[in-house]
């Protein structure tokens, strides 16, 4: 492959991870990089053969720019992608790296293509408000959906990504992909992720349908589940769903709909006993009085998504013995009213798969 560069324009220290794509009659591709002046980019290519390449210049650019929890969208940008939805509008995703530290978090940016160039809004976005959702790869589906897969990576003993894991060499293995994704457009530029439908297709037998009020002192065991369970949750405020996986009830990861804030609080401090396993809460942005929530589990790692969009993925290590249980409660002196379905999954082939 040839392409002609536009020399002096970024840091050749960080330029990678080439994203492809059909676009009338000429294949468009952007490219992450970490410009010279300390601000991540897009920057953008075209070919008529996807042999011979010419810069275009850069899509988009952006100083590190603050984000919830602390993070920022760093001086570099991995894997940059480019999705353009029907109504016109589009996004710009990356995935933000600083120079110390390493990789971060995935971001995005919410906007318009214009004149070559990507004009995005003044904010960006968190793309997962979870730790472990990294470099999400774009693919659009042959009906026209926008597909989405990221890498989930580890929260082992390692000091940060990438770094040396003794937990890992003993395991021998490290990282997975998510589950895929639709991507949407929402209102004000927001983007909404859901499973791929044909998920539906791979659940199997009901395990759980309940529905009730529960409280502090008298919380609800719901029943058994698989460690690759697909739930589907509605938790009213104060309420909290836990998932048990120790038979002492001393492991557990935890989800509360926090009465005050309506913010979905993800807790992993006590979702293993391995005291090497990373822990650490993250929280999902406001719903309603009752939250609607989608769970899939897969025995390291949680997936979780709002009725509104949002998405939250997690890793976590249990290693008590015996089976799962789901449990309801509540965090104050009340009674929080739930309605909990469980699959486990399909034992065949999944129908239109």
């Amino acid at each position: 492959m040839t392409a002609r560069l536009c020399a002096g324009t970024f840091n050749r220290k960080m330029f990678r991870d080439p994203y492809v794509w059909r676009d009338g009659d000429r294949w468009r591709m952007l490219v992450g990089a970490a410009l010279a002046d300390g601000r991540g980019a897009a920057l953008e290519y075209t070919s008529d053969d996807l042999e011979d390449w010419s810069y275009e210049g850069v899509f988009l650019t952006r100083s590190p720019h603050p984000l919830p929890g602390g993070r920022n969208t760093g001086e570099g940008w991995e894997c940059a992608q480019y999705a353009a939805f029907p109504d016109g509008t589009g996004a710009v995703l990356a995935s933000a790296w600083d120079p110390v530290e390493g990789t971060s978090c995935a971001i995005y940016w919410p906007g318009r293509e214009q004149d070559g160039e990507f004009q995005a809004a003044a904010t960006p976005r968190l793309l997962g408000h979870g730790p472990d959702f990294y470099a999400p790869a774009l693919l659009r589906a042959p009906d026209g959906r926008w597909l989405m897969w990221a890498w989930t990576w580890e929260a082992r003993d390692e000091e940060r990504v990438s770094a040396p894991s003794a937990w890992t060499d003993e395991v021998g293995w490290a990282g997975m992909l998510s589950l895929p994704r639709e991507l949407t457009p929402g209102p004000d530029g927001e983007l909404i992720q859901r499973p791929a439908r044909e998920l539906l297709a791979l659940r199997g037998e009901r395990r759980i349908a309940a529905a009730g009020k529960a409280s502090a002192e008298q919380p609800t065991d719901l029943g058994e589940v698989t460690r690759a369970t697909d739930l589907t949750v509605f938790l009213e405020r104060d309420g909290r769903l836990r998932l048990l996986t120790s038979p002492d009830g001393t492991e557990y990861l935890d989800i509360v709909h926090h009465l005050v804030t309506g913010e979905l609080v993800v807790d992993r401090d006590h979702a293993s006993l391995d005291p090497r396993a990373k822990g650490g809460s993250w929280r999902l942005p406001a719903e309603g009085p009752t939250a609607t929530l989608r769970i899939l589990l897969d025995h390291s790692v949680a997936e979780i998504f709002t009725a509104s969009g949002c998405a939250l993925t997690l890793r976590f290590y249990p290693v008590g013995d015996g089976p799962w249980h789901v449990q309801t409660g509540a965090m104050g002196v009340g009674s929080a009213a739930y309605t909990v379905g469980a699959w486990d999954p399909s034992k065949g082939p999944a129908a239109g798969c």
